[in-house]
This record gives C-alpha cells, sequence and structure tokens, in this order.
C-alpha cells in the first residue's frame, strides 16, 4: 500500500490512523477498538449525498461523493465522520 494521505483520528481517548492509498483507491483504518474501526471503514467505502455550498452561502446544492475516489472528496466525507461515527479526526495532530 502506497499511502497517498494519512490524518489522525481519535476515538474514546484512544488515538489511531486513516491512510488513503490514491492508486488502489483503498484505506486502512488503525484504531484500538475493531467496532469503531469497522464502523469508520464502513462509513468511508459508501457513496454519500450531501449538500455544499455554491457561489453563496446561502446557495446549496446536493452532490454525490465516493470518499475513495480521490484525496478531496475524502477529505470532504471525513467532514462528517464525527456526526456519524463519534470519531474525531485531529487534522492538526501529526501523524
Amino acid at each position: 500500500m502506497t499511502v497517498s494521505y494519512k490524518v489522525a483520528i481519535q476515538y474514546d481517548n484512544e488515538c489511531g490512523v486513516i491512510e488513503y492509498d490514491a492508486d488502489e483507491k483503498n484505506i486502512n483504518v488503525i484504531l484500538p477498538n475493531e467496532d469503531k474501526k469497522n464502523e469508520v471503514i464502513s462509513f468511508l467505502q459508501r457513496t454519500h449525498l450531501i449538500k455544499v455550498a455554491g457561489l453563496s452561502t446561502i446557495d446549496f446544492h446536493e452532490t454525490v461523493i465516493d470518499p475513495l475516489e480521490d484525496v478531496e472528496q475524502l477529505k470532504t466525507a471525513l467532514t462528517r465522520l464525527w456526526q456519524k461515527t463519534k470519531v474525531a479526526v485531529d487534522w492538526s495532530r501529526p501523524v
């Protein structure tokens, strides 16, 4: 696995990592809590219909994202990870 992007995550004071391989369009989740790890994997392997801002802050439209398609879509999905799984993304913590 050639890691193209990685980010730190945390759940219940347990630290982990999400690694993304852009060539293989695959993720590896490292998290001690197996149930949460599997929940994160499941979330990131599904497509999601989300609302995104248009040209103005009141102009929203729906779009479908596939987190494994590319790094930008993965990052967008990660902004919703806490709401769906209660696993926090530690954007500022070095991996």
